[in-house]
């Protein structure tokens, strides 16, 4: 539990940083955002479960598809909050 706490507040830390540089509107911020967390799970996804343990591409791609919503609602609530 405290790995996923540190996790969440290094992703917040970076929103921090990157935040100036993004545009005004909160949608694309939202989207810009998530495409940064989602890349995060992109890279493990690659790296580990498809390479490592060989897991078959479509489910891969489906757990990708379920990091995307995870991550496009935990860019959302970031945006939001930070906003």
């Amino acid at each position: 539990m405290l790995l996923l706490y540190l996790w969440s507040l290094g992703l917040v830390s970076l929103y921090a940083f990157v935040s100036p540089q993004l545009t005004e509107k909160m949608g694309r911020k939202v989207l810009i955002f998530g495409a940064i967390v989602w890349l995060t799970f992109f890279f493990f996804e690659v790296f580990a479960p498809f390479n490592l343990l060989g897991e078959p591409f479509l489910l891969v791609r489906y757990e990708l598809l379920l990091e995307a919503i995870i991550a496009l609602a935990f860019a959302w609530m970031v945006v939001t909050l930070y906003h």
